[in-house]
């Protein structure tokens, strides 16, 4: 399917629309946010801290015990009950619009569950549909169990705000990383 390009803003437009605007100061904050299809942008962890005064009520990662541990080739995917199959599908190929992404490479455990569950919870509060989460896949392992794609595959099945997730397409990391729907508040 061919997609159209996005029309470009004249330097006229550029004028008007700062011209209508004069007053306009940017916010300062940790981490910009930019949406679109191909705009996802990369949040550097370091850096990922939400404000103390607009900080989001963070709810804990838990763990199901009883899954099954994936090894790091496997495919994820999750559903919750009722989620209508269109939308499913539109995720795993990888049609929905990313609002954000974020890369938990290098992280331990403990430092991936904290900004990972920050992440969702900003998410939430800024009514992101759908993001990016890449886990890797420590193909380096000797017996082939990735740590972070299986503490991810379980945190983001008992997630409150989660409604689907999926392998990513190789374009945006593979089985290395997962789309996920959130909920909308």
């Amino acid at each position: 399917m061919i997609m159209p390009k996005k029309p470009r803003i004249t330097q006229e437009e550029r004028d008007l629309f700062r011209a209508s605007v004069p007053k306009v100061a940017p916010l300062k904050q940790h981490q910009q946010y930019v949406s679109g299809p191909s705009s996802a942008k990369k949040l550097k962890i370091s850096t990922f801290v939400p404000r103390a005064e607009q900080e989001p009520e963070i709810i804990p990662l838990r763990e199901d015990p009883s899954l099954e541990p994936v090894n790091s080739e496997d495919f994820l995917s999750f559903s919750q009950t009722g989620l209508q199959y269109r939308t499913l599908q539109r995720l795993r190929r990888g049609e929905m619009v990313i609002d954000a992404e974020i890369d938990l490479h290098g992280l331990t455990v403990v430092q991936a569950e904290a900004v990972l569950g920050q992440f969702l919870a900003e998410a939430l509060k800024r009514g992101w549909r759908c993001v990016c989460i890449i886990h890797g896949k420590a193909a380096r392992k000797e017996d082939n169990r990735p740590i972070l794609k299986n503490k991810v595959n379980q945190w983001l099945r008992l997630y409150p705000g989660v409604l689907a997730f999926c392998s990513a397409k190789p374009g945006h990391g593979g089985v290395g990383a997962v789309y996920v729907l959130l909920k909308r508040l």
